[in-house]
């Protein structure tokens, strides 16, 4: 199931360190500080919010799709060989 209040927490995070980046960007401070704690911030959401989707993501459903694929896979190369 998933958990949008994670992922709009973690968004949130995201849209700070960014504003804190292009704030700094746009008015050219020397603040060094800042430009740290924005990538920091920054860094923290896009990490969380990307181990949230995948929790948030079936795994079981990923290997049954995985393994259809290379059934397919199989079956087109006896096909293959087959024709030769």
């Amino acid at each position: 199931m998933i958990n949008t209040k994670k992922q709009a927490f973690y968004t949130v995070f995201i849209v700070i360190g960014a504003a804190l980046l292009l704030y700094d960007l746009a008015f050219e401070s020397d603040e060094v500080y800042l430009k740290v704690a924005g990538l920091v911030i920054l860094m923290f959401g896009l990490y969380s919010s990307t181990r949230q989707w995948a929790n948030d993501n079936d795994k079981s459903k990923n290997e049954n799709d995985e393994l259809e694929n290379t059934t397919t896979k199989k079956d087109e190369d006896v096909e293959d060989e087959k024709q030769k």
